[in-house]
């Protein structure tokens, strides 16, 4: 009978000392689970992009056709509508990623006639932008993050890798003329999903 006692106290010790040490590994776990939920949370941006500049701004320029607007090659430091970046991933681990375009609020053309055209750095066209006319900024999603922007593109970068584009941008052929002087700004930015 005292044996019994012995033995079922015994058991009851290892009982317990199973049930802390998970109760350990739980709270140990649990830890590395927020910190890495904080970490993640400092790594909300993990693209980047990377130009001189990082806006398009057109003033009272001559509405161009889709052929003529494509075309547009920023060799000339005159040259509005034309706009080389780079987006880049900062982590070590495949990120999918989105180019939007935002207008400003001083940007006084309507949506529905500004042309936009996105290429690689090869200058062929990206996904969005194959058919045979040029979208306007109007035809493209709404960005959540962003609700007066416009999603043009989506991709994904290998670990520290890169992607090259240009974005053209021109007055619809469409838009007509006025005295006064408008113009419309366009913001670029990249986002990580």
């Amino acid at each position: 009978m005292l044996r019994n006692f012995f033995k079922e106290r015994k058991r009851k010790k290892v009982l317990i000392t199973i049930v802390k040490a998970t109760s350990v590994c739980l709270l140990i776990l649990l830890y590395f689970v927020f910190l890495s939920l904080i970490f993640r949370e400092k790594e909300l941006d993990l693209v980047e992009m990377v130009s001189k500049e990082k806006r398009i701004v057109v003033k009272n320029k001559l509405p161009l056709s889709d052929e003529v607007g494509i075309k547009i090659d920023g060799s000339h430091d005159d040259i509005e509508g034309y706009l080389e970046f780079s987006v880049k991933n900062k982590t070590s681990r495949l990120t999918q990623y989105y180019i939007y375009v935002e207008k400003t609020s001083d940007s006084e053309i309507a949506d529905n006639r500004i042309k936009l055209y996105l290429t690689d750095e090869d200058n062929n066209p990206t996904k969005l932008f194959k058919s045979k006319s040029s979208p306007l900024y109007s035809d493209f999603l709404v960005d959540s993050y962003h609700p007066a922007g416009r999603v043009i593109y989506k991709g994904i970068l290998k670990g520290y890798g890169e992607d090259k584009f240009i974005l053209r941008s021109w007055l619809s052929e469409f838009y007509s003329l006025t005295i006064n002087e408008e113009k419309y700004d366009l913001v670029v930015g990249v986002h990580s999903l």
